[in-house]
């Protein structure tokens, strides 16, 4: 499985684009056992991209969002690898 991560431009500064890339992979490191081993070693391409729908004051998404976020995504996919 390939796993890539991507933040758009819109996020201006490049500080703050790594960081919520750091963040996504951090995220999928630590909740990638929601995928069976199975389901990893299959030949699919994941790529997740950075919503602008939640976020702090600074419109920034925190730790604790990507994470949840990165849960439910790998739930989804998971059930949808299965099938």
């Amino acid at each position: 499985m390939i796993v890539g991560f991507a933040v758009p431009k819109s996020v201006k500064r490049a500080v703050d684009r790594n960081r919520i890339k750091r963040f996504l992979r951090e995220s999928y490191r630590l909740n990638a056992h929601l995928l069976t081993q199975e389901q990893r070693k299959r030949g699919a391409t994941i790529l997740f991209l950075l919503s602008h729908k939640k976020g702090s004051l600074e419109g920034l998404p925190s730790y604790h969002d990507v994470e949840q976020d990165m849960k439910h995504l790998l739930q989804l996919v998971s059930g949808t690898l299965s099938a």
